[in-house]
């Protein structure tokens, strides 16, 4: 009984070593493809002297982005830029905020703490820059990017521009009682 109970807890932490190495074999490939979507990302659409990946007028596929995503920003003569920020790049920061979190980090996290802060600079996707109309999708995809930045870095900053975004965009949905 003792040989076989030996023998069995032998294969028993055989088949879990095997399952470890499985999993994190997985999780490398993984990783690595994550880690070509980011050099992707960056090559293709991040613009070096503003700092984030662009969009250039992209509602849709449609716009001004005929000269390989190389727009100009409207942030340079205003508070916040309609062309450079799209719902998309909300997705696109909280999907490097992710990899940021992986145990170990990422090598996007300067990045994604830089577009962070352009984000608060320049997006009109913010209660700050209160719309006269608004896709309402639109603003909540800022929200949860700044929910999850916020668990990721902190700062009572975070929490109250996803506060005051989601207040104005509840403020600007909501109908009259019964109405």
């Amino acid at each position: 009984a003792d040989a076989r109970m030996r023998r069995c807890s032998g294969t028993a932490a055989l088949a879990i070593a095997l399952l470890f190495l499985a999993i994190h074999a997985r999780a490398e490939v993984s990783l690595r493809r994550a880690d070509a979507a980011y050099a992707g990302l960056r090559q293709y659409f991040y613009n070096g002297s503003f700092g984030f990946l662009k969009a250039c007028g992209q509602t849709g596929g449609a716009g001004d982005a005929s000269d390989q995503f190389n727009c100009a920003c409207e942030a340079e003569t205003g508070p916040h830029c309609t062309r450079c920020f799209r719902w998309w790049m909300a997705t696109a920061v909280q999907t490097l905020i992710r990899l940021d979190r992986l145990p170990g980090g990422h090598p996007s996290h300067n990045d994604t703490v830089a577009m962070l802060q352009l984000v608060k600079e320049h997006a009109p996707y913010t209660a700050r820059a209160y719309p006269a109309w608004a896709y309402m999708d639109d603003y909540l995809w800022y929200v949860h990017m700044w929910l999850d930045a916020y668990d990721w870095l902190g700062g009572a900053g975070k929490l109250e521009e996803a506060r005051q975004t989601f207040e104005m965009v509840v403020s600007m949905a909501s109908d009259e009682p019964c109405g």
